[in-house]
């Protein structure tokens, strides 16, 4: 499939955005305060847009039951490991340790609807 052009300068636009929406220097001038709040209020949802028409151009037909079990072996399986992974990790650690966010054993039930583990793993 051909790559589309415009889309791609849009995404690399949206990362460069992204990227310094999230650089907040020390000492940083009042113009770029404005300016991070300027482009808070578009380049998520011009990502997001862009991402939607990639997904639309490229759309093969599946069943709805293929597409979502595909999201969950993408998405979900990593997500659970992960949290297990860190919860444990926690419970072992934060008796001897500082641990942000303590848990208990009962987060292992929790992370299947909270983020438990830790708010860190929004991305996955």
């Amino acid at each position: 499939m051909r790559r589309i052009v415009w889309i791609d300068i849009a995404k690399a636009i949206c990362i460069i955005l992204v990227v310094i929406g999230h650089y907040i220097p020390e000492t940083h001038p009042l113009w770029y305060w404005e300016m991070r709040n300027v482009i808070y209020t578009f380049h998520m949802p011009l990502f997001m847009f862009a991402s939607g028409y990639i997904y639309i151009a490229t759309k093969k037909e599946i069943s709805y039951s293929d597409f979502l079990w595909k999201k969950v072996k993408r998405l979900m399986i990593p997500y659970l490991t992960v949290s297990v992974l860190v919860v444990t990790i926690k419970l072992c650690t934060q008796g001897q340790a500082y641990v942000e966010n303590p848990v208990t054993p009962l987060s292992y039930f929790k992370i299947l609807y909270l983020p438990e583990a830790g708010y860190f793993l929004w991305f996955i």
